[in-house]
C-alpha cells in the first residue's frame, strides 16, 4: 500500500509539472505581442508566420448590432467598432444582451504568406456562422433572430482557408438568447496550418489530460476510502475530484462537448453549472471534515443554503430561466473563498501544534489557490487580463495542494499504522511470553502433583485400595491437565510457525490403549463404553507425543459431546496409509458446522444443552499436528443426533528395534531418546555401583522436593535455590551431575550452565536442564550453552531416573577411557626416559663409578616418586612436579655437563597455594627441550621453566634455544596429526582433555622452541578434595 501511494503520488506530481510546462509554453507562444486589429482591419503584410508565429485577432472589429448580415449585404451605415474579445453588451450599449449581431474583420497578408491559413475559434456565445472571403466555413449551432428558432452551441474548432489576393475577409454572424454574456469571448488565432493544428491539438490534449487526471484523483481517493479505514476525508475528496472533472471537461476546450457532439447544449451547460456548485458544496464539507473549527454549524449552514438553492434551481429550472441568477452566484463563490482564506489563516495563527499547523497551512493554500483560479478566470473572461495562465496555474496548484494534504494524511495514517503494527507485534510477543511463562507456572504444580502422587503410589505399600485408586485418579487428572496446557502452547507455536515434530515408528494400538485409560476418567457416570479395536502390531510414522495429543483431543471431544453409547477406536491399513477411526453416538454436526469445526477457537454447543467447557483449540491443534506429521485429520461422517466419526490418516511404518511402544506422556521432543537407553547403558561399566553425587538447582521448593524424593535412594543429593548458590557449591565440592531449572529469577538455568561450562567439561560434570519450555529454539539454545540433556516438565519419576543413570554411566565410561589413555601415554614416555638414563649410567660405570652411583641414587628417587604418584592419583601438587623435574634435569646434567644450563622461575604465591597439576604434564616438555633441542646443538644450550599466573590461568612456559622444529611438524603437532616422538603430542592430548585449558607451540629453526600451557585457575579448586602425597 505504501509503495502504491508513493508511485501514484510521484506520477501525479510529474504529470502536473509536465502539464503546466506545456501550457505555459503554448501561452507564451499565443500571448506574444502581435499586431492589433484597428477599425476592422489588420495590416499583417509585415508579419512572417514562420518566424513570428501565430497571430491573435485582438483589437477593434467592425460590428453590426442586432442584425445577422451576410458578407455581401453588410449594412455599412450601422457599422460601429467593438472590442474583441469581449462582452458585446458592455462594449456596445446599443446591443441587447440577448440578441444578434455580426462581426467583420479584414486581414491583409504579405505576398510571402502561406497559401493556406488555419483559424482556431475557441469561444463565441452562443451560436454563430463563420464566413471567410465570402464562403461559409463553419456553423456552430444555428444563429437566428428569435430564441425559438435559434439552436445554441459553443464548441471550439479549427478551419483552414486558402488565401485570396493576399487578404482574409472574416464575417461572423452571432446570436445569444441564453447566456448572460454574448459575443466573441476568447481570442481567435490564425497562423500556418501546422502551427494552428499543433496549438489546437495540444490545447485539447491538455483539457483531456486535466479531465482524466482529476478523474484519476477521484477514483484513487475513493479506492483509498474503500480499502482502508473508511476515512470520510477520502470520500469527500474523491467525490469532489470526480465532480470537478466535469467542470474541467466543460470549460475552455470543452472536451466533453467535442467528444459528445450530440450532447444538447442545455444539458452540457447545466452539467457544468451543477458540477461547479456541487464541487463547492463538497469542498466546504471537506474543509469542515478536516477541522470543525473552520466554521461553526450555524455559519456552515448559512454558507451552504444559497449554494443548495442555486443547485436546486439549476436542476429543475430551464437554462434561460436561472441564468440571471448565475451572475450573482459567481461573486458568491468568491465570497465563500474569501471566508475560507480568512478562516484558515486565523486557525493557522492560533494553533501551535506542528501537525495541525501543517494541516491548516495546506488548507489555507487550498483556499488561496481556489480563489485565485476563480478570480483570474473571471478577469480573463472580462478581458481585464489578456491570458488565462494565472487561472490555469492557480487551479492546478489548488488540485496539487489538496493532494498534498491527502498525502500528508496518508503519511500520518501509515505512520500510525506502522506504530500500531509495532504495538501489535509487541502485544503478540507479550502474549507469547505470557503463555510461555503461564505454561511454566502451570507445569510446575502439575509436575509436583503428578510425581508426588506417583512416588506415594510406588513407596507406600500398605495403602488402602480406595486411597490408591484415588491417587491414581490424581495422576491421570494431572496428565489430562498437561494435555490442555500442551494444546494452548502448541496453538501459539502453530500461529508462530515454530512448532516442530520428530517422526519415528510408533505402535498405534499402544497409544490408543494409553489414551483410552486417561479418557476413561472423563466418562464419569455417563453410560459410555470405550473400546480399543486397533489391531496390535499397527505401526505409523509419527511423533508419539503429538500422536497421543491428537488421539486424546479427538476422544475427549467424542466423550464431551456424547451422553451414552459406545466410542470405538479402530484402524485400517490401505496403500501404505493407516486410518485411525474414532466414532461416537453424540450430538453430531450439520454441514455448516463441519466446515468450521477445525477453525481456531471453534466450539460447538448442542441445542438444549448448556454450553460446553473448553477453549475450542483441540481440533484446530490436532489437524495442524497431523499435517506436520504428513497426515490429515478429517470428518469421515456426521449426522445431527446420530453421532460423528473422525478419521486420522498417517503413513504406515514398519516395526523396528527402535520403534517405541510407550514412553511417558509428559516427555516432549528433545533430549536423549528412550530407545537409546538400553544400548548406551549396556556399553557403560555395569559393575560400577559407587554412590554418585548430584546437585539439584531450582527456585521452587516443590520441584526440589519432587526430585529429591525420586533420586534420594540412589544418589547423594545437595540442593541449591538459585544459580549463585549452585556456583558456591561447585566451587567447594565435586559433583558428578547437575540438574537445573530453565527459568529462574536472577541467574537462569542457561546462564548457570554457561558459567559452569567455563570450568567443567561435559564429561566431568553433565548438566540436565529441566524446563516447561519445549520450543525448538529454546532447546537448541540449551545445547549451545553446554547442556548435556534436557527434560520437559512434567516428567515421570522413571524418566528422570533413567536419564540420570544413563548420563552418569556415560560420564564414568568417559573418565575411565581418559585414565586409560593417560596411562598409555605415560607408558610410552617412561621407557624413553629410562632408556636414555640407563645408557648414561652404563657408560659412566667404567670410568666414573662414583658418579654412576650418584646417578643411580637420583634415578631411584625419581622413579620412586613417579611410581608412588601413579599408584594414587593422576594429579600431583605443583611443588612435587617441580621436584620431579629438578631430579630429571640433574640426571641430564651429569650427561651433558657444562653444555646444559637450566633456569627455573616460579611465582612464590604458587608455592604457597601449591595447586594440583596432572602428572607427566610438564616434565615431558623439559625432556623434549633437552633431548631434541639442546642435544643436537653445538655449544651450550639453555632450558628455562617459568610458572606464574596470567589472569584466571596458571601459565607454564618451557623454552629452549636449541635447533627448533620445522614449521610443518609444528602444524601437525598442533593439529593432532601423527608425528615422530611422543612427548609433545602426549602433552597436547592431556591439555585438550582439560576444560578451558590451552596448549601453544612456537618454534623457529635454529632459534629454539617455546611450549606454553594455560590451565584454568579454578582447576586447583576442582581437585582440592582429591588425595595427594605427603
Amino acid at each position: 500500500m505504501k509503495s502504491w501511494l508513493a508511485r501514484f503520488g510521484l506520477l501525479a506530481v510529474i504529470g502536473l509539472f509536465v502539464l503546466v510546462q506545456i501550457y505555459m509554453t503554448l501561452e507564451s507562444e499565443v500571448t506574444r505581442p502581435t499586431l492589433p486589429v484597428k477599425d476592422g482591419i489588420l495590416d499583417a503584410r509585415g508579419w512572417d508566420f514562420a518566424q513570428d508565429g501565430m497571430m491573435r485577432l485582438d483589437g477593434t472589429w467592425t460590428f453590426y448590432p442586432n442584425v445577422l448580415a451576410s458578407p455581401d449585404s453588410l449594412p455599412t451605415d450601422k457599422a460601429i467598432s467593438i472590442r474583441v474579445p469581449g462582452n458585446w453588451h458592455k462594449s456596445v450599449p446599443e446591443q441587447q444582451l440577448f440578441g444578434i449581431g455580426t462581426y467583420e474583420a479584414v486581414i491583409l497578408l504579405a505576398p510571402s504568406a502561406p497559401p493556406v491559413i488555419g483559424i482556431k475559434v475557441t469561444n463565441i456565445r452562443m451560436s454563430h456562422r463563420l464566413y471567410v472571403n465570402g464562403r461559409l466555413l463553419h456553423e456552430n449551432g444555428r444563429p437566428s433572430e428569435s430564441q425559438e428558432t435559434e439552436k445554441p452551441k459553443n464548441t471550439p474548432y479549427t478551419v483552414y482557408v486558402p488565401v485570396e489576393n493576399n487578404r482574409l475577409h472574416l464575417v461572423i454572424q452571432t446570436a445569444n438568447f441564453h447566456y448572460y454574456q454574448g459575443g466573441i469571448a476568447q481570442p481567435i488565432v490564425i497562423g500556418e496550418p501546422e502551427q494552428v493544428s499543433r496549438y489546437a491539438l495540444i490545447n485539447f490534449g491538455i483539457g483531456l489530460v486535466g479531465f482524466m487526471m482529476t478523474v484519476s484523483f477521484g477514483l484513487y481517493s475513493l479506492a483509498v476510502y474503500l480499502m482502508r479505514s473508511r476515512d470520510r476525508l477520502y470520500l469527500y475528496a474523491g467525490l469532489f475530484f470526480l465532480i470537478i472533472s466535469l467542470t474541467v471537461a466543460c470549460a475552455d476546450e470543452k472536451v466533453l462537448m467535442v467528444l459528445l457532439d450530440w450532447l444538447p447544449f442545455t444539458v452540457a451547460y447545466k452539467l457544468q453549472d451543477l458540477s461547479l456548485s456541487g464541487a463547492l458544496i463538497l469542498l466546504l464539507v471537506f474543509f469542515r471534515a478536516v477541522d470543525p473549527a473552520f466554521a461553526s454549524k450555524k455559519v456552515f449552514r448559512l454558507m451552504m443554503a444559497p449554494i443548495l438553492l442555486y443547485l436546486t434551481a439549476v436542476a429543475i429550472l430551464p437554462y434561460r430561466t436561472y441564468i440571471p441568477v448565475k451572475m450573482l452566484f459567481s461573486p458568491y463563490q468568491l465570497i465563500i473563498c474569501g471566508y475560507s482564506i480568512v478562516s484558515w489563516l486565523l486557525l493557522l495563527i492560533k494553533d501551535q501544534s506542528r501537525e495541525n499547523r501543517v494541516k491548516r497551512a495546506l488548507m489555507f493554500g487550498t483556499a488561496l489557490f481556489l480563489t485565485g483560479s476563480l478570480l483570474f478566470q473571471y478577469l480573463y473572461l472580462d478581458q481585464i487580463i489578456a491570458s488565462k495562465r494565472l487561472s490555469f496555474v492557480s487551479f492546478f496548484s489548488f488540485i496539487s495542494t489538496i493532494n498534498l494534504y491527502l498525502a500528508f494524511c496518508s503519511r500520518n495514517a501509515l505512520r500510525r499504522s506502522e506504530q500500531l503494527t509495532v504495538q501489535l507485534l509487541q502485544a503478540n510477543e507479550t502474549k507469547n511470553e505470557f503463555l510461555q511463562r503461564t505454561s511454566h507456572e502451570l507445569r510446575t504444580p502439575l509436575h509436583g502433583i503428578q510425581n508426588l502422587a506417583e512416588h506415594v503410589l510406588r513407596k507406600e505399600t500398605g495403602m488402602r485400595e480406595d486411597a490408591r485408586r484415588h491417587l491414581g485418579v490424581v495422576v491421570d487428572t494431572a496428565e489430562r491437565l498437561s494435555y490442555i496446557v500442551n494444546n494452548l502452547i502448541d496453538a501459539t507455536q502453530l500461529r508462530n510457525m515454530s512448532l516442530q515434530v520428530r517422526l519415528a515408528s510408533v505402535d498405534l494400538s499402544a497409544v490408543a490403549e494409553h489414551v483410552l485409560r486417561i479418557i476413561s476418567m472423563h466418562v464419569g457416570l455417563k453410560p459410555i463404553a470405550l473400546v480399543n479395536r486397533v489391531p496390535s502390531g499397527t505401526f505409523v510414522e509419527a511423533d508419539e507425543i503429538r500422536l497421543q495429543q491428537i488421539v486424546y483431543n479427538v476422544l475427549s471431544n467424542a466423550v464431551k459431546y456424547s451422553n451414552e453409547g459406545t466410542v470405538p477406536v479402530s484402524a485400517k491399513s490401505q496403500n501404505g496409509r493407516v486410518t485411525l477411526l474414532i466414532a461416537d453416538e453424540g450430538i453430531g454436526m450439520t454441514e455448516s458446522e463441519q466446515e468450521g469445526v477445525f477453525e481456531d477457537r471453534y466450539r460447538a454447543d448442542a441445542a438444549g444443552q448448556p454450553p460446553m467447557e473448553g477453549m475450542g483449540l483441540s481440533l484446530f491443534v490436532s489437524r495442524e499436528l497431523a499435517r506436520r506429521m504428513g497426515g490429515e485429520l478429517y470428518i469421515a461422517g456426521s449426522e445431527p443426533g446420530r453421532g460423528t466419526e473422525m478419521a486420522l490418516e498417517l503413513k504406515e511404518a514398519r516395526r523396528t528395534s527402535e520403534a517405541k511402544i510407550h514412553v511417558a506422556p509428559d516427555e516432549r521432543e528433545g533430549g536423549l531418546p528412550a530407545a537409546a537407553w538400553p544400548e548406551l547403558a549396556a556399553s557403560a561399566d555395569a559393575g560400577e555401583r559407587e554412590r554418585r553425587s548430584v546437585l539439584l538447582v531450582d527456585d521452587d521448593p516443590m520441584n526440589l522436593e519432587v526430585l529429591r524424593l525420586i533420586l534420594q535412594d540412589d544418589y547423594d543429593l545437595e540442593v541449591a535455590y538459585g544459580g549463585e548458590e549452585a556456583l558456591v557449591w561447585l566451587n567447594n565440592r565435586r559433583f558428578d551431575l547437575m540438574i537445573t531449572d530453565y527459568l529462574m529469577p536472577g541467574m537462569s538455568g542457561l546462564e548457570l550452565t554457561k558459567r559452569v561450562r567455563a570450568n567443567h567439561s561435559s564429561v566431568s560434570l553433565p548438566v540436565i536442564i529441566a524446563t516447561a519450555v519445549s520450543r525448538e529454539a529454546d532447546v537448541e539454545l540449551a545445547y549451545q550453552v553446554g547442556a548435556t540433556d534436557y527434560i520437559a516438565k512434567p516428567f515421570s519419576a522413571g524418566e528422570i531416573r533413567k536419564r540420570v543413570q544413563l548420563l552418569l554411566q556415560l560420564s564414568g565410561t568417559m573418565e575411565t577411557a581418559l585414565r586409560n589413555e593417560r596411562a598409555f601415554l605415560a607408558a610410552q614416555i617412561k621407557p624413553h626416559f629410562l632408556y636414555n638414563a640407563l645408557n648414561n649410567i652404563i657408560a659412566a660405570c667404567y670410568d666414573e663409578p662414583e658418579r654412576a652411583a650418584e646417578w643411580l641414587r637420583l634415578l631411584s628417587r625419581h622413579l620412586r616418586r613417579m611410581f608412588r604418584h601413579e599408584s594414587t592419583i593422576h594429579t600431583i601438587p605443583l611443588e612435587q612436579e617441580v621436584e620431579l623435574i629438578r631430579d630429571y634435569v640433574e640426571l641430564e646434567k651429569l650427561r651433558f655437563g657444562d653444555r646444559l644450563r637450566f633456569e627455573i622461575e616460579i611465582d612464590p604465591s604458587l608455592l604457597t597455594d601449591n595447586p594440583q597439576v596432572r602428572t607427566l604434564l610438564v616434565q615431558p616438555l623439559v625432556e623434549n627441550a633437552i633431548c631434541h633441542g639442546i642435544f643436537n646443538k653445538r655449544g651450550t644450550g639453555t632450558v628455562a621453566l617459568r610458572i606464574g599466573r596470567e589472569e584466571n590461568y596458571l601459565r607454564i612456559d618451557v623454552e629452549d634455544d636449541g635447533i627448533g622444529i620445522d614449521p610443518d611438524a609444528v602444524r601437525r603437532i598442533i593439529a593432532g596429526e601423527t608425528v615422530k616422538g611422543v612427548g609433545l603430542p602426549n602433552v597436547r592430548r592431556q591439555v585438550a582433555a582439560v576444560a578451558g585449558a590451552e596448549f601453544r607451540l612456537q618454534s623457529e629453526e635454529g632459534r629454539g622452541t617455546r611450549c606454553t600451557i594455560l590451565l584454568p585457575a579454578r582447576l586447583q579448586k576442582e581437585v582440592k578434595q582429591w588425595p595427594t602425597l605427603q
